[in-house]
Order: structure tokens, then sequence, then C-alpha cells
């Protein structure tokens, strides 16, 4: 099976076909009635499909034959150039053994279907036991650069050749003595520098200097974005955003907020002090991406302290200097509430900000969820454009969307089928979607309480220094309850 933060005990079949017939039970009836602004508000759907978008890519196939060997998948991220999909992720074979997956998908418009081949990985990243991908970001240029873990050494790879062949940047990477290295994100600036955040550190692979690394601030960092507008690079430098978390203690209750680091000048210095936010005082939020478009950012996480988790959304239109926050926590399907909606990643197109993940509806049952909101989601009627719900999948998850040059989304994740294996999901959602309901988002504010800070002070010089947390208290307790973070690697 693939590494995993979920609950790790099992789900018989009958578990499962419980569990669906208690779904297809509370979805006859019309359930409770949520309070305005708390809940995903979804239209009735009687006589329609749940799925508007279309499975194009399941990993599987006479074209990837090392498919036939594994007995779980699942896609960590994807990039649109062009007519052209890139989708990294990994797959566990029967012995336990995580290999690294990237696969390419060409729209063929003469018989209007995608075609999928996996594509050659350099040696090590082929050979090496625990290898996976979990980010991919493409340059200016044209080049790809892939992030992940190789043996539990922080790697990048890098493509010239439109992903024909693939060399290591680094995959020799670890944060300290007897500690695993990975990088959960990697984006790349206009000069070609790349820069890859994992859970304690960020590191800047400089194009200039032959792809030589430094290390840039150490935080508990699970998401990175570059801003190469020319605004943005007026100084001969892009600006950087990191967003992770941090941990405070209230009356000796060590809890985990929301944080977000910037540099204007490509790394070299960093804004003092971070913006640090939560929602309440027992918050324990996390940030899982983070997008730039023109200028402004567009951060998507979830907060599980509380009975319920909640979907967060940011914006700022000042460079990181201020945020405005929204939250919702929870969806209505066909009159029946479902909790703990978890947002996992944003992709920004015109005015629309397209955010996917999955959400709680029955025990232990996940739905992958599309939505589509306004740079300003306040007041709006928020359309939900894909709702993965097919009876005979128990469980999904998007973990990253992208869109291309017309409009049309692609969402990357996995699902469990009948015979309870992971498998490798990309989606498709056209530009012409109609929605399957609306939501509403409640907009709020920072919380603000006294709190004494488990981390070290910010540094006069900039530098940053933080315990890095994944879920788990300074004394290894888990903070995740029952409703565990179903995030894959990072």
């Amino acid at each position: 099976m693939l590494r995993t933060d979920e609950p790790t005990q099992s789900v018989s079949t009958l578990d499962r076909r419980e569990a669906q017939r208690r779904l297809r039970r509370r979805r006859q009836s019309r359930g409770r009635t949520p309070a305005s602004g708390e809940i995903f508000r979804l239209e009735p759907l009687e006589g329609r499909q749940l799925l508007d978008g279309t499975t194009i890519d399941t990993g599987t196939g006479a074209t990837d034959p090392f498919w036939n060997s594994c007995t779980s998948g699942i896609a960590r991220d994807i990039a649109c150039v062009g007519n052209t999909l890139y989708v990294v992720g990994a797959a566990g074979d029967a012995g336990g053994v995580t290999h690294g997956i990237i696969r390419r998908g060409s729209y063929n418009g003469t018989t209007q279907s995608w075609v999928w081949a996996p594509l050659p990985l350099p040696p090590k990243q082929l050979n090496t036991p625990g290898t996976w991908f979990t980010s991919i970001a493409v340059g200016s240029n044209g080049f790809i650069y892939v992030g992940g873990s190789t043996g539990g050494y922080g790697t990048v790879l890098q493509s010239k050749d439109n992903g024909n062949s693939w060399t290591a940047i680094d995959d020799t990477y670890r944060p300290g003595k007897n500690l695993s290295g990975q990088f959960d994100d990697v984006a790349v600036d206009a000069s070609g520098s790349v820069y890859a955040a994992g859970p304690g550190y960020v590191r800047k692979y400089d194009a200039k200097n032959g792809f030589k690394a430094s290390t840039l601030l150490n935080s508990s960092a699970t998401c990175i974005a570059v801003d190469g507008s020319v605004a943005a690079m007026q100084d001969g430098s892009p600006d950087l955003y990191v967003a992770g978390t941090y941990q405070y203690k209230v009356q000796r209750h060590v809890y985990i907020g929301w944080e977000t680091q910037r540099s204007l000048d490509g790394g070299s210095t960093w804004a003092i002090p971070p913006d640090r936010f939560t929602v309440q005082s027992n918050s324990l939020a996390r940030p899982y991406d983070i997008a730039v478009d023109q200028g402004d950012l567009y951060a998507v996480g979830a907060d599980m302290g509380g009975p319920e988790v909640r979907v967060i959304i940011r914006r700022s239109v000042d460079q990181g200097a201020s945020w405005s926050n929204w939250i919702s926590s929870g969806i209505n399907i066909e009159g029946v509430a479902a909790e703990s909606p978890w947002a996992y990643g944003t992709a920004v197109y015109g005015n629309n900000v397209f955010v996917c993940g999955t959400v709680y509806d029955a025990p232990q049952v996940w739905h992958a969820i599309l939505i589509s909101t306004p740079k300003d989601p306040s007041g709006s009627d928020c359309p939900v454009i894909d709702y993965f719900a097919d009876p005979d999948i128990f469980t999904s998850r998007y973990y990253r969307v992208t869109t291309d040059s017309t409009g049309n989304v692609y969402a990357a994740g996995t699902y469990t089928d009948s015979k309870g294996q992971g498998r490798w999901m990309v989606r498709q959602v056209p530009v012409s979607a109609q929605p399957l309901g609306t939501m509403a988002f409640t907009p709020v504010q920072a919380f603000s309480a006294s709190a004494t800070m488990v981390t070290q002070p910010v540094a006069a010089s900039g530098t940053f220094s933080t315990t890095p947390v994944s879920g788990l208290l300074a004394d290894g307790t888990s903070v995740l309850g029952s409703k565990s973070d179903p995030v894959f690697m990072g």
C-alpha cells in the first residue's frame, strides 16, 4: 500500500456496502437544514448524474504494463502544456514498495480522445524502492520539473524534451542526520531557477550556477509559489511565497496555525514577521496549495480543529501583506448534509478560482469535489462543477487542479475501487459544464488570542526556525483524530 496519513484500520466489503446503503437512505430524505453560510449549498439533483466530469486516465492499460504489478496508485499533481497533460504520483506493488510515476496524456482531436503513456525515469528513480513524486512545474522555456523523494532523499527531476528523458538536479538531499528528505512542492522562476519546499525547509537550485543548491529558510513548508510577472521582476528577482504551519500553546494545549512567508527578492530576505492565521483558539489549520495570478495570491487548506473540518480560502492583493479569508464547513447533496470538506489544490483562470478536494459523507466515505468561486466569493453562489459519487467507488479525492488555455479544468487524485485498492485518477470538466449546485462561503477574520509560541522567534536577519509538523504535536501525539487528514505524502 502507498504511504498515507489516513487511518490504518481496514474496511470490509460488508462495511462498505453498509456505508453505501446508509448514504442511499440519507439521500432519500431531506436531512437537516444547515445554517446559511455554514455549508456548501447544493440544489436538488433529481434525475441528474452527479458526474459532470469525465475520467480520462486511470493509469492502467496495455500501454503501461508496469501497472499490472501494482495494487494501488495515486495521481498527486498535474500540469497542462498546450493540449498535453503531465501527471505525477506513485504506485504501490503487492510487496508494499512505492514507485514514482510520471505520465503524459495527449489529446487526439480526430478521435476526440486522450492517449496516455508512461514516461521513462532515470535509473536511480526507476530502481530505488520508496520513490514517489508529489509535484510538477513547467518553466517559461518549456522545461519540466518534478519534485518528490527517492528512497528517503529529496528529489528534483528536470526534462528539456517534453518528458521524453529526465535528469536529476538533486536526489541526495536530507535536512539532517537520520532524517528523511522529500519535496512536497516545486516552482520555477523566469530565469529557470527551481524552488523546492519540504516539511522543514525550502531549497533553491540556481540555474545560473549549474543548479547549485542553497537552503533559503527553515520552515514547516507545504507549498510554494513564484510570481515572475513583470511587476514582480522589476528588481531582477521573483517574489516567493511559502505556506506552511506553526505551533502555539494555549493553556498547556498545543495547536497548529497557518503561516505564510514571503520574499520579494528571490529568497535573499524574508518579511518579518510572517503572516500567521487561525480561525479559532483550538486551530489545527494547514495550507495545501498556493497560486499566483497577476500578482494576486490564492491559498487553500483546511482547519481540523473543532467538531467539523472547514475549508479555508485566502486571498491577498498586496503581495501577501494582508489577506481576506473565507470558510465553509460542509456540503449538502440532494438535501442530505455531509461534513468535513478538505481543500487541497487551487488554480486560477480568468475571473474564476477553482478549488479541488474531498468531502466526508458517510463513515469513512470521501467524495472528490471540484468547485468554482469568483475571486471574492463573499455573498456569491459558487457552483459545484464536479462531485465524484459513483456507487461502485468507495472513496475518492482530488489533490490538484489545473486548466488549459480555453478554460477546461483537469483534476488529479485517487479513488478506491470495488476491491478496496486505491487507483490513479485524472478527470476533465469541460468549460461548458453545468453547475451541479451552489455553495456559500462565510468571510472570517483571523482569530486573536494570547498564546505562547512553541516555535522559536523570527531572527532579525530574516531567517526563521520552527518545528516541522505533519499532523503531529511536539510529543508525537496525533492531532487529527478519527477524521484523519486524507492527503497523500505531504
